[in-house]
C-alpha cells in the first residue's frame, strides 16, 4: 500500500493489551486542519518504545509491554481501522501524501517532552477510575475537588481514561496540565480556564 511500509494488527480476542492500544488511539486528532496530529509518533526511550498521540488538548502515551509481538518500530503510525474488535496500525514511509498537493512534514508533530508537566506537585489522587458504567460519580467528584476553582475539564476526556485506575498529579502553578499515570500508560490533559 503506497505510503506505508509495515502494518500491525491488535485484536481484542487475542491480545492482552488491546485496551492499552485503544487508550492510545483515543487521543489521535480527527481535525482535518491539523493533519500532522492524525498520526502516532513512536520513538525509543531507553530499552523501550514510547508511542504518543495528541489532539492538541490532551496527550496519551503508551509504552507497549511487548512491542516485539507487533514489530513496532520508530517513526509515525496511522490508524487505518479502529473498531471494537481490532485496530490496524500502519507504519508510514517518507512518501505518505499530505492531502493531494505534497508531502507531510513529520517534523510538525509536537515535541511531547516539552508538554510533560513538571514542577511542584500540589496534590495527588491514587487509584482513581473514570467510568460511565454504573453512574459512579465518586471519582469525578474527588477529581473536581482537586482542580483549582477557576478550572474545569472536558468530562469526555476523563471517560476516555476508562477502564484503568490512575494516579493523578496536580501541580502548583495554575493552568498546568494534569498528569495521569497507570503502569505503562500516561495521559496529560490541559484544564480549561473558566475565568
Amino acid at each position: 500500500m503506497k505510503g506505508y511500509d509495515d502494518f500491525f494488527i491488535v485484536k481484542k480476542e487475542s491480545s492482552f493489551d488491546f485496551c492499552d492500544f485503544k487508550f492510545l488511539a483515543r487521543a489521535v486528532s480527527t481535525d482535518s486542519n491539523r493533519f500532522f496530529l492524525q498520526f502516532i509518533y513512536c520513538e525509543k526511550e531507553g530499552d523501550h518504545f514510547v508511542m504518543v498521540a495528541t489532539d492538541g488538548f490532551r496527550m496519551h502515551l503508551l509504552r507497549p509491554a511487548k512491542p516485539e509481538l507487533y514489530g513496532i518500530q520508530e517513526g509515525y503510525y496511522q490508524i487505518l481501522t479502529n473498531t471494537a474488535k481490532e485496530i490496524i496500525f500502519a507504519h508510514c514511509d517518507e512518501s505518505i501524501p499530505y492531502r493531494t498537493d505534497g508531502y507531510i512534514d513529520h517534523g510538525q508533530f509536537p515535541d511531547y517532552k516539552k508538554v510533560m508537566p513538571n514542577g511542584t506537585v500540589r496534590d495527588t489522587l491514587k487509584d482513581i477510575c473514570f467510568s460511565k458504567k454504573g453512574n459512579d460519580v465518586r471519582s469525578l467528584v474527588s477529581f473536581a475537588k482537586k482542580l483549582d476553582s477557576n478550572l474545569s475539564m472536558d468530562i469526555n476526556k476523563l471517560y476516555d481514561l476508562a477502564p484503568f485506575e490512575w494516579n493523578v498529579d496536580f501541580y502548583e502553578s495554575e493552568l498546568k496540565a494534569v498528569n495521569f499515570t497507570c503502569k505503562n500508560k500516561q495521559a496529560v490533559i490541559m484544564p480549561m480556564n473558566e475565568a
